[in-house]
């Protein structure tokens, strides 16, 4: 059972009623949604993530990745399943979902790239030492892209903290998802 309970529609605070009405309005609403609307401005700014980075370099596979990567590394019992189910949905390769999982790495060179460098901003803490930066660049990984994938970064570490602190319970459709 959940250490913070999801909001829901009928909520006391009428700022959290309306923003759970106005998104049970675009479909089905997952539970972490659900808790972040316990704080309006952070769900506020969870979805402005979900709303500006598909506008990113990264394809739905590489923002998955480095989601799956993240709940790995974070130890997310939620976004784990979730992130496996959603990977599935963008066609990452089911090799490279078992691979994120248990720590290997990705099957392509882009993917790889991306995995490496997601992997040293979190171990650095975006601290990349002049070296690696520059040999990121000369792989050709542009800044941009690097702050980009420093934003997937933070939108999981959101999530992935939230739902840790909170103990989220499964929604029912990730009952099972593994790899």
């Amino acid at each position: 059972m959940s250490r913070i309970a999801p909001a829901r529609a009928d909520s006391e605070d009428p700022r959290v009623a309306k923003l759970i009405r106005e998104i049970e309005g675009s479909g089905p609403v997952w539970n972490v949604t659900r808790t972040l609307a316990n704080s309006p401005p952070v769900l506020r700014i969870f979805r402005a993530f979900a709303t500006e980075l598909p506008k990113t370099g990264l394809s739905p596979a590489d923002r998955e990745a480095i989601d799956l990567q993240m709940a790995v590394l974070n130890g997310c019992h939620y976004c784990v399943p979730a992130h496996i189910k959603l990977a599935r949905d963008t066609g990452l390769a089911e090799g490279d979902i078992k691979a994120i999982v248990e720590g290997g790495e990705v099957s392509d060179a882009r993917g790889r790239l991306i995995q490496e460098l997601t992997l040293a901003l979190v171990e650095t803490k975006g601290k990349l030492p002049d070296d690696a930066f520059d040999g990121f660049v000369e792989r050709g990984v542009k800044p941009t892209l690097m702050i980009e994938i420093i934003a997937e970064i933070a939108h999981c570490t959101l999530t992935n903290y939230t739902n840790r602190l909170a103990q989220t319970d499964f929604d029912d459709f990730l009952a099972g998802v593994s790899v």
